[in-house]
């Protein structure tokens, strides 16, 4: 009876060590897909806005609402539209899983400028407001941010 027992944790341990990292890559894969998705949310509305007849002015405006995924385990720690931080590369809407890098999730059609000059990086709980402006000409998209 002791060496069924001593087999049967044995067996228990080596399903566990099979298992977690299948569940370790499980929960990076959705939140990898979840900033993806978020990523093409911000660039859809961009595309749209650039796509609009409107005016430039106040009634030109798009709203989007950004609702990053949280909880325990690996989420996406924040999006950042217009560029990616820390680099020089913009036109695109980037993401980053907790612990990893910045990644490219989806190109823009027009520029995007902040009050800031570089990218805006939202996290949880965030509003991003979109409007169209014209800056030597070209159509872009305003970018700003508030906190729910």
């Amino acid at each position: 009876m002791t060496v069924r027992v001593v087999v049967a944790a044995v067996l228990a341990l080596s399903i566990c060590g099979v298992a977690l990292p299948l569940v370790e890559d499980a929960t990076a894969t959705r939140a990898d897909a979840a900033g993806a998705r978020e990523a093409a949310e911000v660039a859809d509305a961009v595309a749209t806005l650039a796509e609009s007849d409107a005016a430039v002015g106040p009634g030109a405006r798009e709203t989007v609402e950004v609702s990053l995924p949280d909880g325990p385990g690996r989420g996406v720690a924040a999006v950042a539209v217009g560029g990616v931080p820390g680099t020089d590369r913009r036109g695109v809407v980037a993401y980053r899983v907790e612990g990893g890098d910045w990644r490219v999730g989806a190109h823009l059609p027009i520029g995007v400028r902040t009050a800031e000059g570089g990218p805006l990086i939202v996290r949880d709980g965030a509003h991003i407001t979109l409007r169209l402006d014209r800056q030597d000409g070209t159509r872009i998209a305003r970018a700003s941010a508030r906190n729910l």
